[in-house]
């Protein structure tokens, strides 16, 4: 994470942009498979990337602007729709961008005739569902996360969303901001 935050508001304030053309996306590093070996870069813990997250949310108050933040919505991750992948240069399909290519992800190819074949790991993926995870169904902020990500879920892992360990604070971010416009 970005050691100085207020540094970076007011290096994007100096440039004067009109409001709406640009946006500051904040997210989570995750250690996938394919990642570099970094010390002290990841978060080892969902609940420890949160602190940092309400850290971040409170330099977007102190610079003006409105903190990013989860919607309801129907799926965790744009992958996770039935016709998102990531495209090789051979024109196999797997399962997202933090994906190595290789066969636990293959979910498919683009045949000669240009025609979207799919195989068994495709299937096995649009089978998970967040309905059946009795963690996920009792936690509040569900219909935020709509249980994450997919690929840390397919590896064993769990890595909520910040907003689950600071959902008290959150929402009092959330009405001091609103106050404030």
């Amino acid at each position: 994470m970005n050691k100085n935050l207020d540094l970076f508001f007011r290096e994007i304030k100096s440039w004067k942009l009109a409001p709406g053309l640009h946006a500051v996306h904040v997210t989570n590093a995750n250690n996938f498979d394919g990642s570099d070996a970094l010390d002290n870069f990841y978060y080892e813990t969902a609940e420890e990337y949160s602190l940092a997250y309400g850290r971040v949310q409170d330099a977007f108050t102190r610079a003006g602007y409105d903190f990013p933040r989860n919607y309801t919505k129907t799926v965790g991750c744009e992958f996770e729709c039935t016709n998102t992948f990531l495209l090789d240069t051979d024109l196999k399909a797997y399962f997202c961008t933090a994906c190595e290519p290789n066969d636990f992800y293959y979910q498919g190819r683009i045949n000669k005739e240009s025609q979207l074949e799919l195989n068994e790991n495709y299937s096995k993926r649009m089978e998970l569902n967040i309905f059946s995870d009795a963690e996920c169904l009792s936690c509040k902020v569900l219909p935020m996360c709509m249980g994450g990500c997919t690929y840390m879920r397919v590896k064993g892992k769990k890595f909520c969303i910040p907003e689950k360990f600071i959902l008290d604070d959150y929402i009092l971010r959330l009405y001091s901001e609103a106050v404030k416009n």
